[in-house]
């Protein structure tokens, strides 16, 4: 499954304001190199910048704030835990690069690979168009559940289809998705 949020996540260093990761970068001659390994330590510092984000909405009341005044959000970026290195590159051909890994690595283990994206509500769905050309042609098989969960939202738009304030599926979502990638495996 490939959603939104992934393809920014791919380019970055430190995710959800809570860890390091792990990225990759596409090298001039074209491959895929892995950065950031061995995954950096918190300092103690760190750890209790970690500690406060979770237990206090003071903490990230007063850390989420910005201000016209640049001095000002150095001294509020002081509190952030982290922050993420720039996109070494553009997110989309990164994204694209990586599926045709996963896929390699799926063929190399005797498995078919098979593509789908989430249609969570909301979800920016002008990157997953954006990618699915490169897929197609590398021969990677695609499965986009934004249409079909889109469309059943307008016929029942009160239907238990996410959670309140949360673009996850709830139960029926769920249920639909699992028909739909039955029938498309089968």
């Amino acid at each position: 499954f490939v959603c939104d949020n992934d393809f920014e996540a791919n380019t970055q260093d430190f995710v959800n304001q809570r860890y390091y990761k792990p990225y990759y970068v596409i090298s001039a001659a074209g491959r895929l190199e892995r950065r950031n390994v061995p995954v950096p330590r918190f300092t103690i510092w760190q750890k209790a910048k970690l500690w406060l984000g979770q237990h206090s909405e003071a903490w990230n009341m007063i850390r989420g704030r910005r201000s016209q005044l640049p001095w000002l959000n150095d001294r509020l970026d002081l509190l952030q835990v982290a922050t993420s290195i720039p996109p070494s590159g553009p997110e989309v051909p990164l994204t694209a690069a990586l599926i045709v890994a996963m896929r390699d690595l799926t063929r190399g283990l005797g498995a078919e690979f098979v593509m789908f994206n989430t249609g969570h509500r909301n979800e920016r769905t002008e990157l997953l168009q954006q990618v699915r050309p490169l897929l197609r042609r590398q021969g990677i098989r695609l499965l986009g559940l934004e249409g079909s969960l889109g469309e059943a939202r307008d016929r029942r738009p009160t239907g238990p289809w996410d959670f309140p304030n949360d673009a996850h599926w709830n139960v029926a979502a769920h249920e639909l998705a699992a028909r739909i990638t039955f029938n498309f495996l089968q």
